[in-house]
């Protein structure tokens, strides 16, 4: 056993009923009494209940209370693309394109596009406008509200 107290390090070991501890090069011998020899005080005493348990005894069922998801917005159908932007001004198209050759151009209509039959795709959206950026991946199925940082698209 390492122990350090302060800036001092004590090693103990314990043999034959003696613990030897170390410090700073001088050694200290303390004898430990056999359980037997201990005067346990009376809320630590154990007693004999005389109950027997057998390995083969079937363990009592545990009944667990049933587990409740929270309930979630629903989902646009798959392949509906929803689109917010918190600053309408940000971008007068955006762009929609897909590595299978899917491309769609939209203008926002009060902040707002939807692109309809988006592939299972990693596609990326294009935001055209006074600062232009890009969002990815981004697929069917999802409503997002998007923002531009730089020349990021930050969607959620």
């Amino acid at each position: 056993m390492f122990m350090c107290v302060g800036s001092f390090w004590l090693v103990g070991i314990v043999m034959g009923g003696t613990a030897l501890w170390s410090h700073h090069c001088r050694a200290l011998e303390v004898p430990i009494p056999a359980p037997a020899q201990i005067d346990w005080p009376a809320e630590l005493a154990m007693e004999d209940t005389g109950l027997l348990f057998e390995d083969d005894e079937e363990p009592l069922p545990v009944v667990l209370p049933p587990v409740t998801q929270p309930s979630l917005p629903p989902s646009p159908p798959k392949g509906l693309l929803s689109i917010t932007l918190t600053d309408s001004a940000m971008a007068q198209t955006i762009e929609l394109s897909c590595p299978g050759g899917y491309r769609e151009r939209q203008r926002p209509s009060g902040g707002k596009v939807s692109f309809s039959r988006v592939p299972a795709e990693a596609c990326v959206l294009f935001f055209k406008g006074p600062i232009p950026a890009r969002y990815q991946p981004v697929s069917g199925g999802k409503n997002l509200r998007c923002s531009i940082v730089g020349t990021t698209g930050v969607c959620s």
